[in-house]
């Protein structure tokens, strides 16, 4: 009867052992993944397509796949809807959602201890839009962020994705 609690023991833990080696395998490949993909240095271009909107009042809400960003080194092009409280606006402005076409900025990319890839944007020729931050996870979920002057910021969850240049 010992022998055989012995060989079950043995057999679990040599069981149990496998997928925590092929785990720790699998996140140190991820992250030399994420590392390569996302380098802005390399010229590659972009696309992270808005599927949830958290706001920083009222509930959260579903997107339909229509908006996106386009980002890269050297441009940051996009339409995003906004949901909030602005602080103060121009007479007869339609300026309604997180519209943006512009390449005067200043970024920086690094790697946090979880693997996160980090992206922040610093607006230079925006009046309204202060700085974007894009927090990107594994297999192509992110996050961004967008702190403006005179509303009040926004998040917004969806996937992102490298796209050709024609």
């Amino acid at each position: 009867m010992k022998n055989y609690l012995l060989i079950i023991f043995f057999l679990t833990g040599i069981i149990a052992g496998i997928p925590i080696q092929s785990f720790a395998q699998q996140s140190a490949t991820a992250l030399k993944t994420r590392q390569a993909f996302f380098d802005l240095s390399t010229g590659d271009v972009y696309k992270f397509t808005a599927t949830y909107v958290y706001p920083m009042r009222g509930p959260s809400r579903n997107l339909t796949p229509d908006y996106t960003m386009i980002f890269s080194k050297d441009t940051l092009n996009g339409r995003l809807p906004y949901f909030g409280v602005a602080t103060s606006v121009n007479y007869g402005s339609r300026d309604c959602g997180v519209n943006l076409e512009t390449n005067s900025f200043t970024y920086t990319q690094t790697i946090d201890k979880k693997g996160t890839c980090v992206i922040k944007y610093q607006l230079k020729s925006s009046n309204d839009i202060m700085n974007i931050t894009f927090s990107i996870y594994k297999e192509g979920k992110a996050d961004l962020s967008v702190n403006f002057l005179q509303r009040e910021g926004i998040s917004y969850r969806g996937v992102i994705e490298k796209i050709a240049l024609p």
